[in-house]
């Protein structure tokens, strides 16, 4: 059931969720189906949680193939930046490194 949400934080969306008696909360600005569409939910909406059964810490709100293009956006991203930061930095410390001999 979502508990809160905080539209000037990421528009996130808190829900709550009882496994096996125990009690968690997670928080996401990202909502995925079968639930509605995030603009569309409101405190006391009933929502699919999907949890790590090893961990049930760990949720999300729907369906995690679902953020998977989001995640594999990232994922690329970085590994375009980092080989590149890596290049530059390595040449400006060399070049340092001549400049003192």
């Amino acid at each position: 059931m979502v508990s809160k949400r905080e539209p000037k934080n990421h528009d996130s969306v808190t829900a709550r969720y009882v496994v096996k008696g125990r009690a968690f909360e997670t928080r996401s600005s990202f909502v995925a189906e079968p639930n509605p569409a995030k603009r569309e939910l409101r405190v006391g909406d009933p929502v699919v949680v999907i949890y790590l059964p090893a961990d049930p810490s760990i949720a999300t709100l729907g369906s995690p193939e679902a953020l998977i293009p989001n995640e594999a956006f990232s994922i690329a991203l970085a590994m375009l930046v980092m080989p590149t930061l890596v290049l530059v930095f390595g040449r400006l410390k060399r070049s340092r490194t001549r400049e003192k001999n």
